[in-house]
């Protein structure tokens, strides 16, 4: 019975059903996420001139509200009415903004919506092999390593570099998006959800 138990995966469901499909659509995101560095730094640069810094400041925050407007409507929608999870979904909302409002580049704020995405795909890859709660460790230094890897990328390329703060930023979207998974949907009602009053 014991050993049935610790057979069983922390997931049972998940987003892929295969670990090859997760590990090639992580594999993709990933390639995408570095092979558009100089696009999406030049789509900035060129919206930043067209429309200026405040306005583009704005934009990402107004994106960042509609996400955690879809996050709430989804927690209403479909996960257990708990305090726990409200209150893990307000202070995911808060460490957010307050690191959101840190960053002075507007640019470098969409690494949270790079890096949410790619810590879910990594949670993905990983729920196959590992089976119990170290999933959210080996997710977390997943992506650190794959914000690392994107930085020396950019350290690479002429009129970009290589920042430690980047790369600090990528670990906390990775840090923030695992306690999503963990403390409001939790194991049990992952990935979608199942309503439970």
């Amino acid at each position: 019975m014991e050993t049935q138990l610790q057979d069983r995966p922390l997931f049972e469901r998940g987003i892929f059903r295969r670990e090859k499909t997760a590990w090639i659509i992580l594999g993709v995101y990933t390639a995408l996420l570095y092979a558009t560095l100089t696009l999406t730094n030049d789509l900035y640069r060129a919206t930043f001139d067209w429309l200026g810094k405040s306005t583009v400041s704005q934009g990402i925050y107004a994106i960042a509200s509609l996400t955690a407007l879809v996050l709430l409507v989804f927690a209403w929608l479909r996960l257990p009415r708990t305090p726990s999870a409200y209150a893990t979904l307000g202070i995911i909302g808060l460490l957010t903004y307050y690191a959101m409002s840190l960053e002075y580049i507007p640019a470098n704020r969409i690494h949270f919506f790079q890096y949410c995405p790619l810590t879910i795909l990594g949670l993905e890859a990983l729920r196959f092999r590992v089976r119990d709660r170290n999933v959210y460790l080996w997710t977390f230094l997943l992506v650190g390593l794959i914000g690392v890897g994107d930085e020396l990328v950019q350290g690479m390329l002429p009129d970009r570099h290589f920042d430690t703060k980047d790369v600090v930023l990528n670990a906390l979207a990775g840090l923030l998006a695992l306690a999503f998974v963990g403390f409001a949907v939790r194991e049990e009602n992952y990935p979608w959800g199942k309503r439970g009053d």
